[in-house]
């Protein structure tokens, strides 16, 4: 068992929900301060759309960028000033991204520093310097909260930043987002632990665990906090923009939790009912006639479907205001009114009136069909598993959380178990304020389940009853076999906070000043040699050797330490006694 990460003496936390349709931040004080319920308030900035005359805790995650590349602008004026720029087909010049978060996801495929994002404009550019604004933005936005809130100066050390993933993300994917956080001034490579990595499923679940039950909008009156008794276990569903995230927790003796099942889930967030909705308004008005009039007028665009953002929330009918360019524009183009456009389409429970596009419920329904299929299919699935048994309560969470649809469709999908579907109020805040209160308790998940299985490439001695004749290799007049894979970690494993595994070995020339050590995972749960199928190279750890007095007999330890969100690594020279400097590097060249 490794030691803990020493604690920070921080006079702040702040938590970045960094999302992929919408981002935001939170921040607590630890000077001891409290609300009337005794608990360190969290500071949220609900001013995002005050320039659109609009009170929001969020902003888009859309960033704009100069031709130069330079930084222009994040969130709602982003939007509004590229769509003031793209104008009547103008200015082409500028870099416009939105949903870029989403590149991160990845099923364990190779994600590089080099990785590069497209543009509104076609044009692409590093995404480690689009992620790096975006956070730049938000970083300092937040301080500048801190300073209106307090007059205690907070310096850099001063704060403990925590930044939200989602659960399914690979080792390379939480790496980059660390990476992009450094390039953003927030914490550094030589002060690491004043960066946490939250996983956005538990982030919730530490903020619903909190409440009282009267904070959840579909469960009635009871005002007592939500008390979970030692053994009791949940699901959170945390539902956002581009991925849902699903994690199962039981509670422990102490209060704390322990993760029952990998983290698992896909991307079936919020947008794809944004997709759905585009692709009706194609079926309607046709594709041709959409992209021109997204081309001509992009900003009415980017209020239509700001507007539908709004109105899918309702989980009944909605009407979607469509503007008086959208009407004469479609009759100028197809020669048409466009209430004889609509009512002569085959989309059903669409009609137009008014100025509005009205649709039906059925007609709203059958755009969250095919997401809300996929989710409850998933959890249906995980509650078939002999590992997830006797969930008492399912927490939905997350912006996508907010529309009523979601909660029937799960609720249905569960009807026949004793389990209880809660949303809390602020859904779509729950992952902000379980950011602030994960940063104040990074201990507070004990133990989680493995979703792979991890271990490194070694050697050992060649047998010939044992090993493979093409694994052998003559070292030093010794035969060895090489791509030996040493397990440390396997998948489905339980593996407690701050569990450590650690390799030895020692130098091969007596000058040697410097090694690799390559971590290797896979899905199987018992491989035998890094070479195996399904194999793949996840990380490299280089570690310094500079004292070269013991030649070959010099003996150097890594250890890895599992169970945190992140996996961490540490070396040392044991012949000298010396910490060795050494970092893991899950990203690819």
């Amino acid at each position: 068992m490794a030691d803990s990460p020493n604690p920070l003496n921080v006079l702040l936390v702040a938590g970045i929900d960094f999302g992929t349709t919408f981002s935001g931040y939170g921040f607590s004080f630890c000077d001891g301060r409290s609300n009337e319920n005794g608990d360190a308030p969290i500071f949220l900035n609900k001013n995002w759309g005050q320039n659109l005359g609009c009170q929001s805790y969020k902003a888009p995650t859309s960033v704009l960028l100069s031709p130069n590349r330079e930084f222009i602008a994040f969130g709602f004026k982003a939007v509004e000033k590229y769509a003031a720029l793209t104008e009547n087909g103008g200015d082409k010049s500028h870099y416009f991204f939105e949903h870029f978060k989403m590149k991160l996801h990845s099923d364990h495929a190779d994600i590089s520093r080099d990785i590069h994002l497209t543009a509104a404009n076609g044009r692409t550019l590093p995404a480690l310097d689009v992620f790096s604004h975006a956070l730049n933005f938000l970083s300092d936005h937040l301080r500048n909260a801190v300073k209106v809130s307090t007059d205690v100066v907070i310096e850099a050390h001063d704060i403990r930043w925590v930044i939200t993933v989602p659960a399914i993300w690979n080792d390379a994917a939480k790496q980059f987002m660390r990476e992009a956080a450094y390039k953003a001034g927030i914490a550094s490579r030589n002060h690491r632990h004043r960066l946490l990595i939250a996983l956005e499923p538990e982030a919730a679940s530490l903020f619903c665990r909190q409440l009282p039950v009267s904070r959840f909008r579909r469960d009635t009156g009871n005002t007592a906090l939500l008390q979970m008794e030692p053994q009791e276990r949940y699901m959170v569903v945390d539902c956002g923009g581009g991925t849902v995230d699903v994690t199962v927790h039981e509670v422990r003796d102490d209060g704390s939790v322990r993760e029952l099942h990998r983290p698992t889930g896909g991307p079936w967030g919020g947008t794809n009912v944004d997709s759905n909705f585009s692709n009706l308004l194609d079926q309607i008005f046709g594709q041709k006639f959409m992209n021109v009039y997204k081309h001509r007028f992009p900003q009415e665009n980017v209020q239509l479907m700001a507007d539908f953002e709004m109105k899918k929330r309702s989980g009944t009918d909605a009407s979607v205001h469509l503007y008086y360019s959208f009407v004469t524009f479609l009759k100028e183009t197809l020669a048409i009114n466009i209430a004889d456009k609509v009512s002569n389409s085959s989309v059903e429970g669409v009609r137009f009136s008014n100025g509005l596009l009205r649709m039906s419920r059925e007609a709203m329904h059958s755009l969250f069909e095919p997401v809300l299929d996929q989710i409850t299919a998933h959890i249906r699935s995980l509650l078939a598993s002999p590992k997830v048994t006797n969930i008492k309560t399912i927490f939905l969470v997350g912006g996508f959380a907010d529309s009523p649809l979601l909660w029937e469709a799960v609720a249905g999908a569960v009807s026949d178990i004793e389990v209880r579907v809660l949303v809390p109020e602020e859904a779509s805040l729950a992952v902000i304020k379980g950011a602030v209160l994960f940063g104040r308790n990074p201990d507070a998940i004990q133990e989680r389940v493995s979703a792979r299985t991890y271990g490194a490439r070694s050697m050992t001695e060649f047998k010939e009853w044992v090993h493979p004749p093409e694994k052998k290799v003559v070292a030093h007049g010794l035969a060895l076999a090489t791509d030996i894979f040493n397990r440390f970690v396997g998948v489905d494993e339980v593996v407690g906070l701050h569990y450590s595994r650690s390799i030895n070995f020692r130098a091969v020339r007596d000058n040697q000043r410097s090694a690799t050590v390559y971590l290797f995972s896979t899905s199987d749960r018992n491989p035998k040699f890094t070479t195996d199928h399904g194999m793949s190279l996840c990380g490299r750890v280089h570690v310094d050797m500079p004292d070269t007095r013991g030649g070959r007999e010099r003996i150097i330890e890594v250890k890895f330490t599992f169970g945190g969100t992140e996996i961490d690594v540490q070396a040392e020279d044991i012949t000298s006694h010396t910490r060795a400097f050494t970092t893991i590097d899950f990203l690819t060249s």
